[in-house]
């Protein structure tokens, strides 16, 4: 049976930036879904080059190279090439999950680890529990406010570790009135929360008069890290799924079967 339409009146808010969320607003559409997509943080380059571009220059010298995320794998792929460096062919590549390593294979960068069920940190560190990492040099590309957990764990284990900044999140500069009035009039039965950055740029965005908004609405996250986040922050109405498309689209199925 064809899916279309499995989501038919299912009104849902997409707050990722694209190309992510233009993938995901196009899947939800052709399953019925009433959609409304606004990137509510914009990923920006570092105020300055200066740390990525020595770490890029130097990167022949680490032994495991670790991309924490989609946005990360991209800003560090496209600055070498505008560098014009290749990709070290001796590194280990760790990638934080499947739609980061989606992202770095489609630049043609081999990915040798990544998690097997929990794609976060704590999964990515348990993947390499088998990989001898005292001694070994490992660089993280991240964003601005990057975990230090991983990096910690890492020296934990005798690695010498350097995390680089590779881009900054910052919150749109573009109005959200007429998202507000969507919400207040016919309102939203799902928003997608995909990390800490985008549910801290929504409540921004609310602000205390419409915070009521988002707390009455179901949130679907991407892992338990990020459910935590919303609880800390008064956000009860939490349900959890693995992240990907495909693991989304299937959730919100289970949502309107429900």
């Amino acid at each position: 049976m064809s899916d279309s339409g499995q989501l038919s009146g299912l009104r849902v808010l997409v707050p990722r930036p694209s190309p992510q969320g233009d993938e995901l607003v196009k899947e939800l559409r052709q399953l019925g879904a009433e959609t409304l997509h606004f990137p509510v943080v914009e990923t920006v380059p570092p105020e300055s080059y200066g740390d990525l571009d020595q770490a890029l220059r130097d990167m022949e010298r680490f032994g495991i190279i670790i991309m924490v995320s989609v946005a990360a794998a991209r800003a560090v792929v496209m600055r070498m090439r505008s560098l014009g460096l290749d990709w070290p062919s001796s590194a280990l590549v760790c990638s934080v999950g499947p739609v980061t390593s989606q992202v770095l294979r489609g630049y043609g960068v081999r990915v040798d680890i990544e998690p097997e069920h929990e794609f976060t940190s704590e999964g990515l560190l348990e993947s390499l529990q088998h990989v001898e990492l005292s001694g070994k040099h490992i660089a993280i590309f991240r964003g601005q406010e990057g975990r230090e957990k991983l990096t910690e764990d890492l020296e934990k284990s005798g690695a010498a570790v350097l995390p680089v900044m590779s881009y900054r999140r910052q919150v749109t500069d573009r109005a959200f009135d007429e998202v507000i009035q969507v919400w207040k009039s016919i309102g939203f039965d799902v928003v997608i929360v995909t990390s800490h950055n985008i549910l801290d740029a929504l409540l921004e965005l609310l602000g205390a008069s419409h915070r009521h908004l988002i707390e009455t609405t179901c949130a679907l996250v991407i892992s338990a890290r990020i459910a935590n986040y919303c609880k800390q922050n008064k956000i009860c109405n939490v349900s959890v799924c693995s992240p990907g498309t495909a693991s989304v689209c299937e959730s919100l199925k289970q949502f309107a079967r429900a």
